[in-house]
């Protein structure tokens, strides 16, 4: 893919919810109870890392939202997706052939980079609580 790399959210093991109020997207997986707090370039990057938009096109606006060297956030960018790739919260997508609308993010404000917060603390909480059983 000429504009990089592409990925797709792994909802079979994985739910997420995006928390504006507190500029924080918080994934679960709902097989062992793990969880994670996202944060910073994360929050307006996240609906596009899942849309299945191409890594490089990504880090390319935001460079541009935040005012940065695109090759710093193309570097911070895949850093932070190999992570995901690692705990299989993104899977590689296959490449795909619809057109996808560009995106422009306008003053981001300051760069603070990918925030990446993994917890297990509750994973025996979340899975072993029968009561609250929940299918996806």
């Amino acid at each position: 893919m000429a504009n990089g790399r592409a990925f797709r959210f792994n909802h079979e093991t994985f739910a997420y919810e995006s928390f504006d109020d507190e500029d924080e997207i918080v994934v679960l997986n709902h097989v062992d109870g793990t969880y994670y707090a996202f944060g910073g370039a994360v929050v307006p990057a996240w609906p596009y890392l899942v849309a299945q938009y191409p890594d490089l096109l990504i880090a390319s606006a935001l460079a541009t939202g935040y005012g940065v060297e695109p090759s710093t956030l193309n570097i911070d960018l895949m850093e932070f997706v190999e992570r995901l790739l690692n705990e299989k919260i993104l899977l590689t997508a296959a490449e795909t052939t619809s057109q996808m609308v560009s995106f422009q993010p306008g003053g981001l404000g300051e760069y603070r980079g990918f925030n990446f917060e993994r917890h297990a603390d509750m994973a025996d909480l979340l899975t072993l609580d029968p009561i609250h059983d929940v299918h996806f």
